[in-house]
């Protein structure tokens, strides 16, 4: 099974461009770029925590 990403709205990414058919083609460099860039603006004394989950991939989460 294919990483997925989980974003902190409930959104699950499976790739990152259009060419691409999931997350394996992307070393983690890429993938972490993707999330920072990707995630909501941080608010005042939010953090941005992203796990790794070998069943999941990546879960994204903001937390106060």
């Amino acid at each position: 099974m294919c990483d997925r990403i989980i974003m902190p709205d409930g959104n699950e990414i499976t790739y990152l461009s259009k060419e691409d058919v999931c997350l394996c083609g992307n070393n983690q460099k890429e993938i972490l770029t993707w999330i920072v860039n990707n995630v909501p603006e941080l608010q005042h004394e939010e953090c941005l925590v992203i796990e790794r989950d070998i069943s999941l991939g990546y879960i994204v989460k903001i937390n106060k």
